[in-house]
């Protein structure tokens, strides 16, 4: 959905790679939302 990233150890991935990317068991991920405010 848009609005959202994904940074594995520390590594913002396109959202291309999203599946494609291998998880190590010790990784570090992070999923990022967007919001509006004011």
């Amino acid at each position: 959905s848009r609005g959202v990233a994904v940074a594995v150890d520390g590594e913002v991935l396109p959202r291309g790679e999203w599946q494609a990317t291998a998880l190590t068991e010790d990784g570090q991920v992070e999923v990022l939302r967007a919001v509006q405010g004011g």
